[in-house]
């Protein structure tokens, strides 16, 4: 595997790699950018982790943004080839973003190897969502890097229907298309937390949103609501987990607005330790703002929080809204402060409500779980793994690129 993360902290990354471990049959190693300091290769739970290059790159500017992907890409590339040639990567899954990670593989997969590119986020989208009008050059530039990332895969992996038809659409014909959803690790997250949602007289309100920290993920929104609720809710308080090039802004909000005592920043906090972290909670928070990106987004954290039984305040945007029945959710108005505040403080005088938001979310968990999309996961690699070279890889969307 190929990806330029922070891989002891990526879930959907750590989650299919240890399932392939766990399967028997499979070798897994996995290139990403340096994270402890060292490049010695060392073992995760059965995966094997090789650093390359520098660590992935947080801040905010555009030319060290590219420089850092330019000088993984051919990290990558070198240790990949190497990995082929010494027999032990004969099938490359590759993570983006951005697409174009895949070439990393063009030479193995020219004499042979099998590629996956898994799309956790469209780099259309995801760029879209970063102006008011992307420049129209940008437009075509990213749509061609991603039909180009499909064209070099022999399967591509979405991360969701809507996401699929996206893509779909403009890059790589259905067939092609695999689905393997970013739902929780069953063996991490394995059922609902060892509590009773409490009453507003008993218990602190305690919200709590975990991930990357950036403006379009509406993590000020919180923060915002947490200074317009602290009159009427006495105990409320937000935790937030994570980091992202919007940290040191959302503390100085915090300051701003009074509000500093009442929220706290865990930073970073390994996968492994989420769920004991996580089931101190009282309402679990998805604040996206309405994007191109956020659109298609079913966000992991939410289906966390329903995994463990928390109930869930999150934006009514398209991807949610196919998936997540009304039920499940309290929702509010994306980009609203205000419509986020009203929607926390109805579920939190409401335990009775709170209580049946998280039985539908174990429900859903139930349909939707790891312990499904593993399957998948196992048998899209038995497919590629089986397969002779031929030309069903080449299959693309009949038209032009727009």
């Amino acid at each position: 595997m190929i990806a330029y993360t922070t891989y002891s902290g990526d879930g959907r990354i750590r989650r299919e790699a240890e399932t392939l471990v766990a399967a028997g049959g499979y070798r897994v190693s996995i290139i990403v950018p340096r994270e402890r300091g060292r490049r010695r290769p060392y073992l995760l739970s059965g995966v094997r982790v090789i650093e390359r290059g520098k660590a992935q790159y947080q801040g905010n500017s555009t030319v060290t943004y590219l420089a850092r992907y330019a000088a993984f890409l051919l990290y990558a590339s070198l240790a990949c080839l190497r990995l082929f040639l010494l027999g032990s990567a004969r099938l490359i899954h590759v993570h983006n973003m951005p697409n174009a990670l895949v070439l990393a593989a063009f030479v193995p997969r020219l004499l042979g190897a099998r590629v996956v590119l898994d799309i956790h986020d469209t780099m259309v989208e995801t760029f879209a969502s970063k102006y008011d009008a992307m420049p129209q050059a940008l437009a075509r530039a990213l749509r061609m890097e991603e039909r180009l990332g499909c064209l070099l895969a022999d399967a591509v992996v979405a991360v969701n229907e809507i996401q699929k038809q996206v893509i779909t659409a403009r890059s790589v014909a259905p067939s092609k298309i695999r689905i393997l959803m970013n739902v929780p690790d069953h063996r991490r997250f394995s059922g609902a937390c060892a509590r009773t949602p409490g009453t507003a007289d008993h218990q602190a309100c305690r919200l709590v949103y975990h991930g990357t920290l950036s403006y379009r993920l509406g993590v000020d929104l919180i923060i915002e609501a947490v200074a317009l609720l602290q009159k009427d809710i006495p105990t409320i308080e937000a935790i937030i987990i994570g980091i992202g090039d919007s940290t040191d802004a959302l503390k100085r909000l915090s300051t701003r607005l009074g509000v500093a005592s009442r929220v706290a920043f865990y930073g970073l906090v390994p996968v492994d330790r989420i769920p004991d972290v996580l089931c101190d909670m009282t309402i679990g928070v998805v604040p996206n703002r309405r994007s191109p990106a956020t659109e298609l987004m079913l966000p992991v954290k939410m289906m966390e929080y329903f995994a463990l039984g928390i109930p869930v305040v999150a934006p009514s945007l398209r991807t949610i809204e196919h998936y997540v029945p009304p039920e499940a959710i309290a929702e509010f108005e994306p980009g609203s402060a205000s419509s986020l505040a009203a929607s926390l403080a109805r579920l939190w005088e409401d335990a009775e409500r709170r209580r049946q938001q998280a039985d539908r979310g174990l429900e859903f968990i139930a349909g939707y779980g790891w312990h499904k999309h593993s399957h998948d996961l196992l048998d899209m690699y038995t497919e590629l793994s089986a397969q002779r070279n031929g030309h069903e890889h080449l299959e693309l969307r009949p038209g032009r690129l727009r």
